[in-house]
């Protein structure tokens, strides 16, 4: 079963106790969000299911961003937030993009979350992940969900050569499935990294996210 098909039964799961009255736990299930334009606090939040289903799109619809930003990893998502912190008197008048981290595999709560926003018009999705093959199955089953908005957010070859000198290696797995596997925004970065064997972890790039997001009203995302 592939990323997306887990989450979609997992959803699909949470709807079929609704329906049949059994009450299911809105609570544990929890996404990472940094959104001043949103709450006007300058501080991450985790938010829970049941909070993210309490928002409605009218409450979305005034963001003067056009772009929502994923990580996959915490350390990245933190690093993030204080670099914001750090600039917030410039930032005051020019509002950030809606920012969440995905915890590695995203849970119901995250995907909630971005079905809402994602389903404002106009709204692209910039997703950043590791370069292996969790982060990329991670990528893929969003570009899959979301394809009419996704982007991807320094996941491709180019970005992949100019830091492969310090990967670490791949299993057999990994490196097989690598291969085998074409991705629709990059169809060579598979094979590059198959051919290579070598992984990344988004960490090693994490100072040019943050001058991406920082920067994200004014030049575009690469």
């Amino acid at each position: 079963m592939t990323q997306s098909q887990i989450l979609s039964h997992a959803i699909l799961l949470r709807e079929g106790y609704r329906q049949g009255g059994i009450a299911d736990d809105d609570i544990s299930s929890q996404v990472m969000v940094f959104a001043p334009a949103l709450w006007g606090e300058w501080e991450e939040r985790i938010i829970t299911l049941r909070q993210v289903e309490r928002l409605r799109k009218e409450q979305v619809l005034g963001l003067e961003s056009t772009c929502i930003y994923v990580v996959e990893n915490p350390s990245v998502f933190a690093e993030l937030v204080d670099a914001a912190l750090l600039r917030r008197p410039q930032k005051d008048r020019c509002p950030l993009p809606f920012f969440i981290c995905g915890n590695g595999q995203p849970t119901v709560a995250v995907i909630k979350l971005l079905d809402l926003l994602c389903g404002v018009e106009g709204l692209h999705l910039y997703y950043a992940g590791d370069l292996d093959s969790k982060g990329l199955s991670i990528a893929q089953s969003l570009q899959i969900r979301y394809s009419h908005v996704f982007k991807d957010w320094r996941m491709n070859t180019e970005q992949y050569l100019r830091y492969v000198k310090k990967g670490i290696p791949l299993v057999d797995g990994e490196r097989s499935k690598l291969r085998n596997t074409e991705f629709s925004w990059d169809r060579d970065l598979g094979s590059a990294m198959a051919d290579r064997g070598l992984k990344l972890h988004q960490e090693l790039w994490v100072g040019e996210l943050v001058s991406d997001w920082l920067n994200s009203n004014t030049e575009s995302t690469r």
